[in-house]
């Protein structure tokens, strides 16, 4: 059966185009801004968003060597980490991401790398605090936003 294929120069599968014009169109992005500007902007937005989390007074799961890709956090006591992942999804249309293995239920992700500015960082941390006190958090509301804003206001 695979042999016709071959003779006829026919492939077995249809190729995924939409991701090969996808990546070609990041890569343009990427050659626009500069590849080093975009290392900038991911750490800046990584700074941003650690700089909210703990203003809010959540604990950094990496705190050492921190990623420029994503912020991993505890969640807060009595709070399974996967109840805010599923109320970032239902009540904001937000895609975080949770712990996986042994850190399941005990960490949420929030990705700041691709094409991710400082709204959306902003956006994120809003929602997280609301996603908080939807689920019973005590939250000082605006705290992680004027701590990443703080950080926006850097100098870069």
């Amino acid at each position: 059966m695979g042999a016709e294929f071959v003779v006829k120069s026919e492939a077995h599968f249809t190729p995924a185009v939409s991701i090969i014009v996808g990546l070609r169109e990041v890569i343009r992005m990427i050659e626009a801004e500069g590849l080093a500007n975009v290392f900038k902007r991911h750490d800046r937005l990584g700074r941003a968003t650690r700089a909210g989390v703990e203003a809010l007074g959540l604990e950094l799961f990496a705190k050492a060597q921190p990623s420029p890709a994503l912020t991993s956090v505890v969640a807060p006591k009595g709070i399974d980490g996967e109840q805010i992942v599923n109320a970032f999804s239902r009540s904001h249309n937000i895609t975080i991401a949770g712990g996986q293995g042994e850190m399941k239920g005990q960490i949420f992700r929030l990705g700041h790398m691709g094409y991710a500015a400082e709204f959306d960082t902003i956006t994120a941390l809003s929602a997280l605090e609301q996603v908080l006190a939807e689920l019973g958090v005590p939250v000082d509301f605006g705290a992680s936003v004027r701590a990443a804003q703080k950080v926006f206001a850097e100098k870069p």
